[in-house]
């Protein structure tokens, strides 16, 4: 059994992650023609039938990144298999059922640009640059006073409307606060649960120190206690799951893709089977669709249709961009809202958000450009020490970037305030 364990979950061969990732092409391929197509198919799931030929490329293409990943050995790795599971191999097949062979949406040089982008993503880890730290850095005092200090704002704002709620209650706690506060409060709010409050709580777990988190903890259950999210009251549950996983799979040589691959299929088998039950049948809607194909859905079905006949913005859907050219032609309106054309607000993944909204194919690479960049940039900050730590402490951004802009995943959801403290504050972790 030790022996079957290490062959299938150790190391990682290009063999080995080729299988895997042409195990999960296949589990994504039955989601989303036997369930999305069936179920789903008012948003838009298609199953277009294409030859034999056309059929291997679009799988081909989905696979051809692979190749490239060598394991966790950098925090790009970590950040690119999340966006390959359910960002790349989404969209990717998502343009193979959705469109036929000739089609007028230029599908194949999203597949080139996407490619090129996720393969360059998975190569990053072996990139670095040198970046010079400061020889004195700011004592992690100014860490613990920030936090203080959005507790304190947050506390002034809410303090009428906060209260614990069961699951079943958290949309009306949610509605009351929804109109409460101001921009400067929503950045306030998207950094204490993005940025500062999971800091406090990861930077406890690899210090060891109980009084970080414990604090940690509680700001999360002080976050739920406002908004009513059920990811606050999850996070140190699931941070401290990640972080016992990344030690373990650190020293057992784990492969991340078998582990995550079987682990979705196991899940994706047990929700099918038992869709006849209304509990599983919910949680199948909010997995396999909403999770899982959400990314290919958004891009197929309401970004590149709308922009196929609608004017691009030229990044001008970026705030500072317009503040300089005045030229959105949707300026005051969610762009997640213009594509659906006053229906939900459909926000998606960056390579729609800000690529296809800008450009179309030529934003998609320009932003997939930025995104290599900033991979390159954060490798650059990492070290053996704390490697582990910044994979775990990017989880929550990372996932928020599924589903919103790339210059929101940098300023509103705190990544440059993370960047920034990677290189000036004065962090120590357990030498174990």
């Amino acid at each position: 059994m030790n022996r079957f364990f290490k062959i299938v979950f150790c190391g990682n061969s290009t063999l080995k992650n080729v299988l895997f990732g042409a195990l999960y092409i296949f589990i994504f391929s039955y989601v989303w023609k036997y369930y999305c197509v069936t179920v789903w198919h008012a948003y838009f799931y298609l199953d277009v039938p294409h030859s034999f030929i056309y059929d291997c490329f679009g799988y081909a293409i989905a696979l051809i990144p692979i190749l490239f990943y060598k394991g966790i050995r950098n925090v790009s790795s970590w950040l690119s298999l999340i966006l390959y599971y359910f960002g790349y191999v989404p969209i990717v097949l998502g343009l193979l059922f959705n469109f036929k062979e000739v089609n007028d949406y230029h599908v194949i040089e999203y597949w080139m640009v996407l490619c090129i982008a996720m393969s360059m993503y998975f190569y990053s880890d072996r990139i670095r640059i040198k970046i010079k730290h400061p020889s004195r850095k700011i004592p992690i005092k100014v860490i613990w006073f920030f936090a203080i200090i959005i507790l304190l704002l947050q506390f002034a704002v809410y303090h009428n409307n906060m209260r614990i709620v069961s699951f079943t209650s958290v949309y009306q706690l949610r509605a009351e606060n929804a109109e409460v506060g101001n921009a400067f409060m929503g950045y306030i709010n998207s950094w204490s649960g993005s940025f500062i409050f999971p800091l406090i709580f990861v930077y406890g777990l690899f210090k060891k120190d109980k009084k970080f988190i414990v604090f940690g903890a509680l700001s999360f259950l002080f976050l739920y206690s406002i908004f009513g999210a059920k990811s606050d009251f999850l996070a140190p549950l699931i941070l401290f799951g990640f972080y016992k996983f990344f030690l373990w799979q650190y020293k057992m040589n784990i492969n991340l893709l078998s582990i995550l691959t079987i682990s979705l299929g196991l899940l994706t088998l047990l929700l099918l089977c038992n869709l006849e039950n209304e509990i599983v049948y919910v949680l199948a809607a909010v997995f396999l669709m909403r999770t899982m194909t959400i990314s290919g859905i958004l891009f197929v079905g309401y970004y590149m249709p709308f922009f196929q006949s609608h004017p691009y913005t030229f990044f001008s859907h970026v705030n500072i961009i317009n503040a300089i050219t005045n030229s959105n032609p949707y300026a005051g309106e969610a762009i997640g809202k213009v594509v659906t054309e006053g229906g939900m607000n459909a926000n998606a993944v960056f390579w729609a958000m800000d690529g296809v909204t800008a450009m179309g194919v030529t934003g998609v690479a320009i932003v997939s450009f930025l995104f290599l960049l900033f991979l390159i940039l954060i490798n650059s900050l990492a070290t053996a020490e704390n490697r582990n730590f910044l994979c775990i402490l990017f989880l929550i951004p990372m996932v928020a970037l599924l589903n919103t802009s790339f210059f929101s995943f940098l300023l509103s959801e705190g990544v440059f305030l993370i960047i920034l403290t990677i290189l000036f504050v004065n962090l120590k972790y357990d030498k174990n």
